[in-house]
């Protein structure tokens, strides 16, 4: 028995509330003698019913849709079920539909490895015929890639899978979140052959392009790229030195200059340099 803000008696059925819980994977219930709840109330022929677990699923429901508008959290979903053109993954009790084409960050090759698997997705929208949410890894992807990508090391050899090739040369994923593209160029002759989807492959970062687009190589970093990491390692950490530079051409946007010592190009932008720079 319990006893609502306003003084009314319900009854909950504990027996029903645990099951329930354990069917939809909830945990850290309370029903302890003196516990504050919150509680879904029906009354049925006089009676008032209390339902904690339906007031859990319509307020996370609530938060669902608001979601879909806001795109601010992510939820982590356990692939359940194969489900036409899909799974059904469980998040937080909810049973919600992710689409193939959004579960991974490339092309899924083997659909049967994803069941059982754990991982972050946001909400994409809601299919109102079947009652039942869309969710989205590649959304949670887009999200955090900006801030994933500024702790890749380009002076580290990374370790994935072919996603797939073409006559510009193989496509690479790993960690579940990056992909990027081995040029033709980086095979003899130019020919990408003896790939297939699933093949492990071993490679380094050659370069992370403004639209997060990521260039790998085979072979090691060149000494310019070691020398770019190294300032940007110093810039991000706040030790950055002071550097002997060359002005080597004036723009309308600033002055490009050489540092001496890495013999690497860089730009003053003309905010930087002052009104009465000439």
């Amino acid at each position: 028995m319990a006893q609502t803000d306003a003084g009314q008696t319900i009854y909950i059925d504990l027996k029903k509330e645990q099951k329930d819980a354990a069917r939809l994977c909830i945990t850290g219930v309370d029903f302890s003698i003196g516990t504050e709840i919150q509680a879904l109330v029906r009354n049925v022929s006089g009676t008032y019913y209390g339902s904690v677990i339906e007031c859990y699923i319509q307020n996370l429901k609530a938060e669902f849709f608001d979601q879909i508008k806001r795109e601010t959290a992510a939820y982590e979903a356990r692939v359940e079920s194969i489900n036409k053109g899909g799974y059904i993954v469980d998040v937080q009790g909810i049973k919600c539909f992710l689409p193939g084409s959004l579960a991974a960050a490339n092309k899924i090759t083997d659909f049967d490895s994803y069941i059982g698997k754990k991982f972050y997705v946001m909400i994409d929208g809601y299919v109102q015929a079947k009652d039942i949410f869309v969710v989205s890894y590649k959304k949670y992807i887009q999200k955090i890639m900006d801030q994933k990508i500024q702790e890749l090391d380009l002076t580290k050899k990374y370790k994935g899978h072919v996603t797939g090739t073409s006559a510009f040369g193989v496509f690479v994923e790993w960690e579940d979140i990056f992909t990027g593209l081995i040029h033709k160029t980086e095979f003899e002759n130019q020919v990408v052959d003896g790939f297939h989807p699933g093949d492990e492959i071993e490679f380094y970062i050659k370069e992370v392009k403004d639209d997060n687009r990521l260039t790998l190589t085979f072979g090691e970093p060149i000494e310019k790229t070691k020398k770019l990491y190294e300032l940007k390692k110093a810039a991000d950490d706040g030790t950055s030195e002071i550097f002997k530079a060359t002005i080597k051409h004036k723009r309308k946007n600033g002055a490009l200059i050489e540092l001496t010592s890495y013999g690497i190009m860089a730009m003053i932008p003309q905010e930087k340099l002052g009104k009465e720079s000439k």
